[in-house]
């Protein structure tokens, strides 16, 4: 019965236009993790995603005062990723934003990135995507 309600309720978002998914470790805090570098990705087409250095600025600054340290070097302890894939088809922007916590890392001698904090959704705008891209990292650093 849940898996048939998370369906409907996905499906519901789709034909509304938006449909997100969150997860937070319990383990996130500024104490229990290291710097933190912003990564972003672009794979939007079309002027679906126009506000990349508002957003990078916006997150370093909100991480900042959520009491995170923040690096510009290449070699982060955490990465802060936000991700933007979209194209445009009969006038509206379609696509997805991620924003995703990852820890680059070897574990029981498994090395990968180690996701402890994602939220996406998946959408659709008349315009673009930015203001769902703020939505999006604005909802990952609320639940850090």
């Amino acid at each position: 019965m849940k898996r048939l309600f998370a369906i409907t309720a996905l499906l519901t978002g789709l034909w509304c236009g938006t449909a997100s998914a969150q997860w937070v470790s319990d383990d996130v805090s500024p104490q229990s993790i290291g710097p933190v570098k912003v990564s972003l990705h672009d794979g939007a087409t079309d002027a679906c995603w126009t506000n990349l250095r508002e957003v990078r600025e916006y997150v370093e600054e909100k991480l900042r005062m959520s009491g995170y340290s923040v690096v510009q070097t290449n070699a982060p302890i955490y990465s802060f990723s936000i991700t933007v894939a979209a194209y445009r088809s009969n006038n509206q922007c379609v696509g997805r934003t991620s924003a995703e916590l990852f820890k680059v890392t070897v574990v029981d001698e498994i090395f990968g990135e180690f996701v402890v904090g994602s939220y996406h959704y998946v959408a659709n705008r008349n315009s673009n995507l930015n203001n769902l891209v703020i939505t999006t990292v604005q909802g990952l650093i609320d639940e850090m």
